[in-house]
């Protein structure tokens, strides 16, 4: 990386400035020197163009809203998904034959997180408890 010391004049470093005075989201100035040049060598072909992702949205939506911050629950709370019924019937033959599941640890972390934050501390607790380690295996 090249490093180049630059002095500017009192009307660009005003204005730089106050630019970012009226930004929220402050980046150092060499930041946006550095965004200004990208942005005025790509206007003029000297640097590749900027690859842009056009995402097309659905045309009907899941009803739900805030679906991005509340993800989790909303999953949870989802019976109608293709595998529910088949999970469902599992878990209550595993109930009915009183097998025994065994679990790898980070599957047994992620469980408990999954609860824990999908739900709340008391369904990962119960969940925690009815875990019993009868032994391990190499």
């Amino acid at each position: 990386m090249q490093s180049l010391n630059i002095t500017l004049p009192d009307t660009l470093a005003k204005a730089l400035n106050s630019y970012i005075k009226d930004q929220e989201n402050v980046l150092p100035a060499n930041d946006i020197i550095e965004n200004a040049i990208i942005e005025f060598l790509g206007q003029r072909g000297y640097l590749p163009p900027k690859k842009i992702i056009n995402f097309i949205p659905a045309t009907k939506g899941s009803g739900f809203l805030n679906t991005s911050v509340n993800h989790d629950q909303i999953l949870a709370e989802q019976i109608d998904d293709q595998y529910h019924q088949h999970s469902k019937i599992q878990i209550q033959r595993i109930n009915a034959e009183n097998l025994t599941i065994l679990l790898s640890f980070p599957v047994y972390l992620e469980t408990y997180n999954l609860l824990l934050y999908r739900f709340n501390r008391k369904a990962a607790n119960l969940f925690s408890e009815c875990c019993k380690i009868k032994g391990s295996v190499n």
